[in-house]
């Protein structure tokens, strides 16, 4: 048996963050589950719900939390920037060793990025299990950039906020992405300044279901998937028993 339960964190900048708690009655660890951005984690949504209670099922509890303006936290969107979320997701994962001594991390996409990250100042996180990494946030931020004008396009919109030269802010998804944000995203990977492998981190990864084996990477979790982060009603179960089983198998 287990319980969910919604909570608030206090954001280091001052902010309420809200959270989401589910929590077996003896939890062997905690793992903070960090979402993508933008569209992105909305169609994540049902996958991390129906993973922490896969978790809890194995006596491991999890915490869910809203970044900074994201969901039901409290904030403006345009104030958001990458180091704010990094801090809210360090906050997170200092807060989940209330609910059981080891704590471990979990992040998808730019989610895994942010979890790196706050990881590097939360020493007490001892597993990162970290789920396509963006490698290029530059890069990702132009892909949004485009997947933003294609709808402005087929929506008849000539002239958008998505439109915006570089260094400026811009509307991606419905979000109004400050211009502080968007330099972080085009300055670089937001990642550790050391290249040196992470003892804590198990990369993983999706491929499609028929993608050939050989393509593997041999020191990564394969869940053999579509991108379900991105299309509405994709199998995501792969995602969630691959993560559950690791998890599993690391918890003390």
């Amino acid at each position: 048996m287990f319980c969910e339960r919604a909570m608030t964190l206090d954001g280091r900048g001052g902010h309420v963050l809200h959270a989401v708690a589910c929590q077996p009655a003896d939890p062997r660890a905690c793992v903070v589950m960090c979402y993508p951005l933008f569209e992105e984690r909305k169609y994540a949504q049902r996958a991390y719900v129906t993973l922490a209670r896969m978790l809890a099922a194995r006596s491991i509890a999890s915490l869910r939390f809203d970044y900074f303006a994201c969901g039901n936290s409290e904030g403006h969107f345009r104030e958001a920037t990458l180091e704010r979320w990094i801090s809210d997701a360090a906050c997170a994962m200092e807060s989940a060793g209330g609910m059981a001594g080891a704590v471990m991390a979990m992040g998808l996409r730019m989610g895994a990025n942010i979890a790196w990250a706050a990881a590097e100042r939360t020493p007490g996180c001892r597993r990162l299990l970290l789920w396509d990494r963006i490698e290029d946030t530059s890069r990702y931020l132009a892909s949004e950039r485009r997947r933003n004008g294609i709808r402005d396009m087929f929506a008849r919109r000539a002239e958008t906020p998505s439109t915006a030269r570089q260094g400026e802010s811009c509307d991606l998804a419905g979000y109004e992405v400050g211009a502080a944000l968007c330099e972080e995203f085009e300055a670089g990977p937001t990642a550790p300044a050391s290249q040196a492998r992470d003892a804590r981190i198990m990369p993983a990864r999706t491929r499609p279901p028929h993608a050939d084996s050989e393509s593997d990477d041999a020191d990564a979790i394969v869940a053999r998937c579509a991108p379900f982060w991105s299309l509405p009603d994709a199998d995501f179960r792969p995602f969630v028993l691959q993560s559950a089983d690791y998890f599993a198998g690391v918890a003390e």
